[in-house]
């Protein structure tokens, strides 16, 4: 039900008014920078993610290897930044090409995607109980 939620609201969102509602508040680069590191932080996939693999791959951070645990952890955050850096940088060699009707046809397919896929694994759940 959360996830057809969020896909109606992707699919109901107006680009146009995000624009200007952004432009009359102006973010700074540090409040934007402190926003998409808490987004990332409270991100329960990518937390469920790595619980899954660190569980499956039987990884252990004891404070007896510290030097292990920098290693994975400083892996985490590279494979992170690079896939930020790397989402940024296509977002800026693409920006003359993403204009509001670009955006406006993404979010109404993304909207649809996001609700076909939520109904799809509730389907498929359902069935699995009989």
């Amino acid at each position: 039900c959360m996830v057809i939620s969020l896909g109606l609201y992707i699919f109901l969102s107006n680009p146009a008014k995000d624009i200007q509602k952004f432009r009359r508040k102006g973010n700074s680069y540090l409040q934007d920078y402190v926003t998409a590191v808490l987004l990332t932080l409270s991100n329960p996939m990518a937390v469920f993610v790595f619980l899954a693999i660190f569980t499956t791959y039987s990884v252990v951070l004891q404070t007896s290897h510290l030097l292990d645990a920098f290693l994975i952890i400083g892996g985490i955050y590279l494979g992170g930044s690079t896939w930020w850096f790397g989402l940024t940088g296509a977002a800026y060699l693409f920006k003359h090409k993403l204009t509001i009707n670009t955006i406006w046809w993404a979010n109404k397919i993304i909207g649809i995607s996001v609700i076909l896929f939520a109904m799809g694994l509730f389907i498929y759940l359902q069935a699995a109980k009989i």
